[in-house]
C-alpha cells in the first residue's frame, strides 16, 4: 500500500479520542493526569462520540503562513454528543451555511502538507 492510500483510509483506523473521570463522568478532549473538575486521578481513555453540534465558530480570513493559500476557512467549536466539546476546521460548506446550533460530524481529512508527506486529522462537516 502506498503512503498516500494509507493516509486516506486511515479514518478506518484513526478514532476521536479523549478521557473520562471514573469519579465524576467529566469528558474532555485533552489528555490529563488530574480531573479538572473534581481533582481525581481516576480517568480512563474513551472513543469520543463523532457528532454534535456547534456551538460557536469564526472565519479566518488572516491565516497563519502555514495555512496561507486556504482562507477564508472555518473554525468551529463543537459539543459532541457526548458533552465533551472540541475545536477544530469546518469544511465542504458555504461560509453562509454555518450557524450556531447546526449538526456536524467528526471527518478525518488532509490537515497540511509538509516536506511532501500529508498530515491527516480530524476537523467537521456540516449534516
Amino acid at each position: 500500500m502506498r503512503v498516500s492510500e494509507y493516509n486516506r483510509e486511515s479514518h478506518r483506523r484513526v478514532k476521536l479520542k479523549g478521557i473520562r473521570c471514573e469519579s465524576c463522568g467529566y469528558i474532555t478532549a485533552t489528555f490529563r493526569e488530574i480531573c479538572p473538575e473534581c481533582g481525581s486521578d481516576r480517568l480512563r481513555e474513551v472513543e469520543l462520540k463523532t457528532k454534535g453540534k456547534i456551538v460557536s465558530y469564526t472565519v479566518v480570513r488572516y491565516p497563519p503562513l502555514e495555512f496561507k493559500g486556504q482562507e477564508p476557512y472555518i473554525i468551529a467549536m463543537v459539543e459532541l454528543e457526548d458533552g465533551c466539546k472540541v475545536v477544530g476546521q469546518l469544511v465542504d460548506c458555504k461560509i453562509e451555511d454555518v450557524r450556531d446550533g447546526a449538526p456536524v460530524e467528526v471527518v478525518f481529512k488532509k490537515v497540511k502538507e509538509e516536506n511532501g508527506i500529508l498530515h491527516y486529522g480530524y476537523k467537521f462537516i456540516l449534516l
